[in-house]
Formats: structure tokens, sequence, C-alpha cells
């Protein structure tokens, strides 16, 4: 009806904030969907993990200049904490910073984590946003597809990678690795291995994992007896635009 049509009208412009205390409250609002701002630094540790698992929902966190810093993912029986992941559902991240600390995960000897994880079907986009994996080999991995556009990310490790059949393309994106202090490190790497993956078996060369580099900033520091910059394992790199620079090694 007009009446029924008008309330709605009235309603969709009006805008409801909720001050979130904690990260309890914080993962309430996850679960239920919608958009909403983080005003202050969060610390993540192994018990307070953020899992976006809402599926056929839209979730748009603001993060403006506040943070949320991981700390403490290690775990006894050796495998691996995500203190950010993307399980189900579109997810959009807007300003801020995506940082790691404290202990890693310790995988073939080496301490290597993942600041944040998006799982098979789902969509994730990243505007604006820095990433400081500078502690340890810490890295993105990407399941799902994924957009990346005027992003910062420093790295000791790979900046960012795909994995399986993960899709990301990257826009204005400025990316330095200082290429891995002992096993191996790039700027962006693809890799159709499905190692390590959310059902924790290893499966290799059975995806169609792939990167697509629009433009932007791709330096890598060192290559400490591993790779440097751009690397495609197993899976497919297209450059259409940006700046490379390698080391000599």
């Amino acid at each position: 009806s007009e009446v029924a049509d008008s309330v709605k009208a009235v309603l969709s412009g009006i805008t409801i904030k909720k001050t979130i205390a904690n990260v309890a409250d914080l993962k309430d609002a996850i679960s239920a969907g919608g958009e909403f701002y983080i005003d202050e630094s969060v610390v993540l540790d192994k018990n307070n993990l953020l899992t976006f698992d809402a599926a056929g929902k839209t979730t748009i966190v603001n993060l403006g200049s506040a943070s949320l810093n991981t700390s403490g993912i290690l775990q006894e029986d050796g495998t691996g904490i995500i203190p950010v992941e993307v399980k189900q559902g579109n997810v959009t991240f807007n300003g801020g910073t995506i940082s790691t600390a404290g202990e890693n995960l310790n995988y073939h000897g080496l301490k290597v984590s993942y600041a944040l994880q998006t799982s098979s079907n789902t969509e994730t986009t990243f505007n604006g946003t820095k990433f400081d994996l500078t502690n340890h080999e810490s890295q993105i991995r990407i399941f799902g597809k994924a957009v990346m556009e005027n992003v910062v990310i420093d790295a000791i490790k790979s900046g960012v990678e795909t994995r399986y059949n993960g899709d990301l393309t990257l826009k204005n994106v400025t990316i330095t690795s200082d290429g891995g202090s002992k096993w191996y490190g790039a700027c962006v790497w693809p890799c159709n291995f499905n190692s390590k993956a959310e059902d924790g078996k290893a499966s290799d060369h059975i995806g169609t994992a792939k990167i697509t580099i629009e433009s932007g900033t791709y330096t890598a520091k060192e290559c400490n007896g591993g790779y440097a910059n751009v690397v495609a394992c197993g899976g497919t790199v297209v450059i259409n635009g940006g700046t490379f620079t390698s080391p000599a090694s």
C-alpha cells in the first residue's frame, strides 16, 4: 500500500548506531551483518578471533584510523589460528590497519602466520586498508574472490597469496616484501595447492588460483634462497599495469 511504502521509505533513511564495547559485541555485530564502525583499535588473541560467518549477508567494516592487532596465534597442537577470517558472506573492509604481533605458527620449523584468510565462495573487498605484516613471517591468504584497492601491504614474507581457486584483483596497491628470512617470499603469489586448507589436507595442482594486477607498486627488497616479487606456483598471474622492482638475486 502507499502507507506501507511511505513507512519503508522513512525507515530506510534511519541509521542506528550501537556502541561496541568489547570483542563479544563485535562478534555479534559481524554475525548480524550490515554496516558498522570501529572507533578504537582492537587487540585480538587466540581467544578473541573475528570470524565473518554470515551466509547470504553483506557486512561493511569501517575501520577509520583504528586497527585490528592480532597476537597469541600459536596453538598447542601446532595448528594455525586465523585471527581474522571470512568464512561466509560478502565483506568489505574500509580504511584502518590490520597487523600481527606475538607468536606465530611453527610450520616446518619456520614461524609463519596469517593475518587474514578468506574461504572459498566468499567475496571480500579492501578499500584503503593497510596491512602491517612485518612481524615474523605473516601474510594474507585468499581462498575466495577478493579485490584490493588503494591498499598498502608491508611484509617480511609474502604479502598476499591466493590458494586453490582464490581469485584476487589488485588496483593501485603498494606491496613491499623483504623476501622471506629463511624460506621464500613474494609480493604476490597465486598457488593451486590446497595446502593447509579449510579441510586441513594438502592437495596439489587441483585449483585455478589467480591474481590480476591492474596497477600499483610491488617491491621485493631481498631474496634469501627463495622467490622475489611475483611468483606463480601452479596458478596464474595477469599483469595489466604496475611498477615492479626485484633484487638482482
